[in-house]
């Protein structure tokens, strides 16, 4: 699902424009909450009376409607009859268990970023992370001590690798490869989906311990166990040797140029010479078109210090590091692919 932003309609007025730019924060508030009270599950049988819907998602009836019928002004339901609504194909992707769900997305933009967003300003006046100024905890630090949070975090990044997942496995020629080094591979969702892609191909996933552990019961869920080792460490200092693709997905963008620079020389010194180095992240282009990049490269700056990069960015930190950019290509969810080669 492409997350490019709609352009305004070359008729709308400009004041007009603006207004509804402005009113984002209100569309995204609107959102969650249908998501935290899972709305689109409660109508994913069909079409229903707002009576009905408040009984199950536990809402006060008048003031559900209320929020029902803007979500249909949206295009997230639809109002089929007097207090009945139903689904859009928008709105779908609010549930909780469909492919590509962004239901745990929703509920990340608002729980994860919504206090540090408000600190936005204090993050251009500085070019320092608001998230620590806010919760006092880098955000990593603050996931690994909130569960539920973290839950939903990890739903929501498998949501979105998900997709690039199976777009990489599809695009990419992997014939040359035996063994795929997933770096940073949180629970495994694309490596698993590059594995169910290429039945000759084993796998390594290399994460911090407490997401491997999570990452071996998700890969023996899906009938993997033995053709993927789970290897505990760290990306700054080792990763494991000799194989032939190696794929860091959205790793870079979460941190700064120098700490990109590390992760990608340890990469290196540990690719022998016929190895791809495979990186998806969301790149910006030039132009002033619609582009989540740019949005999400704001994101980057408010909570994690990283960046979106453009793709000759990406080749001065390749060549800084031993790399050759080689090639790149489109996946879906405004994600692009780029292999690089060692030189």
């Amino acid at each position: 699902m492409d997350r490019r932003l709609e352009a305004s309609d070359p008729s709308e007025r400009p004041d007009s424009v603006l207004h509804r730019l402005m009113s984002g924060a209100w569309v995204a508030q609107s959102i969650y909450v249908a998501a935290k009270l899972r709305i689109a599950d409660a109508l994913a049988s069909g079409p229903a009376p707002v009576d009905e819907v408040a009984e199950r998602v536990g809402a006060q009836p008048a003031a559900l409607f209320r929020l029902m019928r803007a979500l249909a002004s949206l295009g997230v339901l639809r109002e089929v009859e007097s207090n009945r609504f139903e689904l859009t194909d928008v709105g779908t992707y609010l549930r909780s268990d469909v492919a590509g769900s962004m239901h745990a997305l929703a509920l990340t933009i608002t729980e994860f970023d919504w206090d540090p967003w408000k600190q936005l300003l204090h993050s251009v006046r500085t070019g320092e992370t608001a998230f620590e100024l806010v919760h006092g905890k880098e955000p990593f630090d603050y996931l690994r001590d909130n569960d539920e949070l973290r839950s939903v975090f990890s739903r929501a990044m498998t949501s979105y690798v998900t997709e690039n997942g199976i777009a990489v496995a599809e695009s990419y020629d992997f014939s040359h490869a035996r063994t795929v080094v997933d770096v940073g591979g949180g629970h495994g969702t694309l490596l698993a989906a590059i594995l169910a892609q290429h039945a000759h191909i084993d796998g390594i996933l290399l994460d911090l311990p407490e997401v491997t552990e999570q990452a071996r019961h998700e890969l023996s869920s899906a009938g993997l166990e033995d053709r993927v080792t789970c290897v505990d460490g760290d990306f700054f200092t080792e990763v494991p040797a000799g194989k032939d693709v190696y794929v860091l997905a959205s790793i870079l963008h979460d941190w700064d140029a120098e700490r990109a620079r590390r992760i990608l020389a340890t990469c290196r010194r540990a690719m022998p010479e016929h190895a791809r180095l495979l990186v998806i992240e969301a790149v910006i282009f030039p132009g002033n078109e619609p582009a989540f990049a740019k949005l999400l490269d704001l994101e980057m700056l408010v909570c994690f210090g990283g960046r979106e990069r453009s793709l000759d960015e990406y080749a001065e930190l390749f060549a800084a590091t031993g790399f050759r950019m080689e090639k790149s290509f489109p996946l879906r969810a405004a994600a692009t692919a780029i292999v690089a080669v060692p030189i």
